[in-house]
Parts: structure tokens; sequence; C-alpha cells
């Protein structure tokens, strides 16, 4: 009984330097400390947390999560698979943020080849490498051609 006790003491302690790191899903807590401690433990500390307020909201993390997604200009593709590992609530599709995103990145690869006359086959690879739909890659390449 005495190393039950210690053992959900440690799995509270550890869900806490987790959160003190950055904001985590339930699932990733779970996956985090089932490498030390059984599922019974796990859940009796989640539970804990969720007393004491520690965990945020499925809700709250999502709107985080896509904030920073879209600031790394990641792809409608991979925040999809990030909001699947994660488990967490999918926000809603934003074609003209995708477009946005797209455009950023075209314009950090032109710049970056320092090139007067980039191939736009190049360009298209480029963004289809990073899980832009064709629809997106195809507007923003169009876009790109009337700048110039």
């Amino acid at each position: 009984m005495r190393e039950e006790q210690k053992q959900r003491h440690q799995a509270l302690k550890k869900i806490a330097q987790y959160l003190s790191l950055r904001s985590h899903s339930e699932k990733e807590l779970k996956q985090k400390l089932s490498k030390k401690f059984s599922t019974a433990i796990i859940e009796e500390a989640l539970n804990r947390a969720r007393q004491k307020n520690w965990l945020e909201k499925p809700s709250e993390l999502s709107q985080k999560a896509i904030e920073q997604l879209h600031q790394k200009n990641k792809s409608w593709e991979y925040i999809q698979a990030y909001f699947k590992k994660k488990e967490l609530p999918l926000p809603a599709y934003n074609k003209e943020k995708e477009l946005e995103k797209a455009r950023k990145l075209l314009k950090k690869q032109i710049q970056s080849q320092s090139l007067s006359h980039t191939n736009p086959l190049k360009l298209k690879q480029f963004l289809a490498n990073r899980s832009f739909e064709t629809d997106i890659i195809d507007t923003a390449l169009e876009e790109l051609a009337f700048d110039r």
C-alpha cells in the first residue's frame, strides 16, 4: 500500500514536470507516463491533475496548437495528422490561411535561391513535399506568376 502511494505521488509529480515545460494532451501524458507507471496509477494521477485544474481543455490546446502550426507554415494535411496523433479536436479548415502559408513559403524559397527565374515545377514540388493540396499550390503559383 505504501509503495502504491509513493507511485501515485511520483506520477503526479511527473505530470507537473511535463506541464511546466508546455501544455500536453491527456494522450501525450498517458504515453509518457506509461513507460514508468501502471495504467491504474496513471489514471489516478490524471484524475488528481484534473481536480487541481492542471490540464487544459482540448479546445484550448487545439487553439494554441493551430496558431503555432500556422506560424510554422505547416500544411493542412500535416495539421490533420498532428491533431489526430494528439487526439485533439480539429479546427475548421481555412483555405485562405493555406494560401497565405503557401505564398510565404514560395517567396522564402525564391529568395533563398536568389534567382530571378525559378523553375515552376521545382516550386510546385517544393510545396507538394510539404503536403499542400494541388489546388492551393496551383493558385499560389498562378498568383506568383502575375506578381512578376
